[in-house]
């Protein structure tokens, strides 16, 4: 990357950019959430795997699914189709987990973002503790908090995203808002494939003062 740019200058999509008009689009979702794991690589540490492990397993299934049957175009439609199942919700229950892994992401993002002088390692301990660790079995909290504490310093997690951090800052923020404002659309989703999807209450809102 030369000194302007910044990881999110080279990505094809994010969130922000997921249609939603006719229903949240398949395709373009699963590579907004591509994307979303692949800048986590380019921060290159090996801490974040069993959280690229568990978003990748169910982008796959997703697009397992919808490579089956591409008419189901969108996640309104895939969740429909599966609707009256009792057993192998498997579209959306891989929606289910990376909802949930999702907003384990942005609420660490965005605790981060707010304190300038927190670590990363304690915004994601803190997030896990308040979102993802309640579905998880012993052993594989144990795995994610072990790796939680083996984050990079902030100071590098943020430098590997690019040199222009004011950049970086406001690109974090627009992710941030674009989760704001499809979040309740994938909790809706859920509900209407009468999974029950438990997120602790109503989404807090994020950075409205930039809205």
């Amino acid at each position: 990357m030369s000194a302007t740019q910044t990881y999110f200058d080279q990505v094809s999509k994010s969130y922000a950019d997921v249609p939603f008009e006719q229903g949240v689009d398949v395709p373009s979702f699963i590579e907004a959430t591509e994307n979303l794991i692949k800048m986590f690589d380019v921060v290159g540490s090996a801490a974040f795997t069993p959280m690229k492990v568990e978003m990748q397993e169910g982008v796959d299934k997703l697009n397992e699914i919808y490579s089956s049957n591409p008419a189901n175009n969108t996640l309104e439609k895939l969740v429909q189709s599966e609707a009256n199942y009792y057993y192998g919700k498997e579209a959306t229950e891989s929606l289910l987990w990376l909802v949930r892994d999702l907003r384990f992401i942005f609420e660490s993002l965005k605790q981060n973002q707010e304190k300038p002088n927190e670590e990363i390692a304690e915004s994601f301990s803190e997030a896990y503790n308040r979102t993802l660790v309640k579905h998880h079995n012993m052993i594989i909290a144990q795995m994610f908090q072990i790796a939680i504490t083996t984050f990079p310093v902030r100071a590098d997690f943020y430098g590997k995203l690019g040199q222009d951090q004011a950049r970086v800052s406001q690109e974090i923020k627009r992710l941030l808002l674009s989760f704001e404002k499809n979040h309740p659309r994938h909790r809706d989703l859920l509900y209407q494939g009468q999974l029950r999807l438990d997120l602790s209450g109503p989404l807090p809102p994020l950075y409205t003062m930039w809205s």
